[in-house]
């Protein structure tokens, strides 16, 4: 016999099929919080901690003015979170970091200040996942290891956020990434500092993994070896339409790279390194593009100090940096190729050589560059070291009243179309299309169109439709077409 169900029992237990259907098919739901009803008093650390239970977008309703909560705990978010301080909220750590993302947890900080985190391996935050950071302040935060606001082993995204008086003893003042990826963009890292002894990264460390600068300043920053930024062996790096200007250290105070780094279009200005390397200390792979060093001071290489796999410059300018020694511009040791670059107004010290560029137990090769009133009490341009063997060798060069000669040394080789406005390099520039003792007729260092300031030949310069023609040189410095005229210019600027 066959049991009939009733119309009411059946609709009931589909109704229950449907609830329990629901209810196992259905994306579990983010508890979105918000912190306070409306009053400071009602924003607080517990407040705080219950709106974040689940994850999902926390707001504060915490009334209209600035509102600090102090934190006793780190807060560990379960799962995706969003906080958006609202321009209000200032999360102050004393005794803690603020906050720890694990790996597989994204977490989005935007327009908030945190401040005074302490905790090793990152003063407040340490990231394992994904940390977002949009418009955010990172202020008065320290660590006694690594890491004075950030600690990196996953995935950072700063956008304009400041990172001010953050504090590490060993390493990243601001921020040090070990195997992770970080991206800074349109922000900015002042007054940062590591302050051990031979200390990395008065900003930034980059111990292994990739880190990107774009668009980002970083100013007075302090480390010994790095003052702004440190990379080293195997990291890859980028530095973009930034600046690093004002930071000190012994060595590198702007740039310190041991790993591999792109500089384009970016500015390395007014460092100060005690021993080597005012802009930059290089000892690993680079290429510079379209950029200024300018006004860096160190003992060696005022502007950069080289020993590094490979170095590639183009389209820049190395204009008023000092060194006390050797190397106003750059105290190379390393294969050094330059190419539509400018050197301008450099100086090396009492007793000392190369106000421009000195070379040591290496070639370097300079191809149409411009190398203009530097100075040094011997050969104020260019100078190769007798005693390492090393070698100069330049093709579509102009070298213009460099101060008590404009190149020497042991070995400079010409490959043609080089002018000297003195007799120094008549030794080597007898080649095709070289000139010896010839008035460069240069307009002054100024903005004469690209990225970088140049030298402009006047009108009747003996540079102009002088040079050589490589059909594989399209561009001068200014990226301005070459040639124009029957021969390209000598130099880095093509008269237009």
């Amino acid at each position: 016999m066959v049991r009939k169900v009733s119309f009411v029992r059946f609709s009931l237990l589909c109704a229950l099929c449907l609830i329990a259907a629901a209810s196992f098919g259905a994306r579990p739901a983010f508890a979105a919080g918000v912190v306070g009803n409306g009053t400071a008093a009602s924003c607080t650390e517990t407040a705080l901690d219950t709106a974040l239970a689940g994850g999902g977008s926390v707001t504060f309703n915490c009334g209209a003015g600035t509102v600090v909560i102090v934190l006793t705990t780190n807060k560990q978010p379960a799962s995706d979170t969003t906080i958006d301080g609202g321009n209000r909220i200032v999360l102050k750590a004393p005794s803690v970091f603020h906050f720890l993302v694990n790996p597989g947890i994204t977490l989005v900080l935007k327009n908030i200040r945190l401040i005074q985190g302490n905790s090793a391996g990152g003063g407040s935050v340490h990231n394992y996942g994904t940390l977002k950071a949009i418009n955010v302040t990172f202020h008065n935060n320290q660590s006694p290891d690594y890491g004075g606001a950030i600690y990196n082993e996953g995935t950072v995204i700063a956008k304009k956020s400041i990172f001010t008086k953050n504090r590490a003893v060993y390493a990243g003042g601001a921020i040090y990434n070990n195997g992770g990826n970080v991206t800074i963009k349109a922000s900015t890292l002042a007054s940062n500092r590591v302050t051990n002894a031979s200390a990395t990264g008065g900003a930034v460390a980059n111990q292994d993994g990739d880190v990107r600068i774009i668009g980002s300043t970083l100013n007075n920053n302090r480390g010994d070896e790095g003052g702004a930024f440190w990379t080293q062996y195997n990291s890859t790096n980028t530095l973009k339409n930034s600046t690093l200007s004002n930071n000190k250290g012994n060595n590198g105070a702007g740039l310190e790279n041991f790993g591999g780094i792109e500089v384009v279009n970016s500015k390395i200005i007014n460092n100060i390194a005690t021993i080597q390397g005012g802009g930059i200390y290089h000892g690993g792979f680079m290429s510079i593009s379209k950029s200024t060093i300018s006004g860096n001071t160190a003992n060696l290489g005022g502007g950069m100090r080289d020993f590094g796999n490979s170095t590639d410059i183009q389209q820049s300018t190395f204009s008023g940096n000092q060194a006390t020694t050797h190397g106003g511009g750059i105290y190379t040791s390393a294969a050094l190729g330059v190419r539509n670059s400018t050197f301008s107004g450099n100086s090396a010290g009492a007793g000392s050589f190369g106000g421009a560029i000195f070379a040591y137990n290496n070639d370097i090769t300079l191809e149409y560059v411009t190398v203009a009133n530097n100075s040094a009490p011997t050969y104020g341009g260019v100078y190769s070291d007798g005693v390492s063997n090393a070698s100069i060798y330049m093709q579509n060069t102009a070298l213009s009243n460099n101060s008590n000669g404009n190149c020497g040394g042991a070995t400079i080789l010409s490959g043609g179309y080089n002018l000297s406005s003195d007799n120094s390099c008549m030794s080597a520039f007898n080649q095709t299309g070289d000139k010896n003792n010839k008035v460069a007729k240069l307009g002054a260092l100024a903005n004469n169109g690209g990225p970088t300031q140049t030298h402009l030949p006047l009108a009747g310069s003996p540079l102009i439709n002088k040079g050589l023609t490589d059909n594989h040189i399209t561009t001068d410095q200014r990226g301005f077409p070459r040639p124009v005229g029957v021969k390209a210019d000598i130099g880095a600027v093509e008269v237009q």
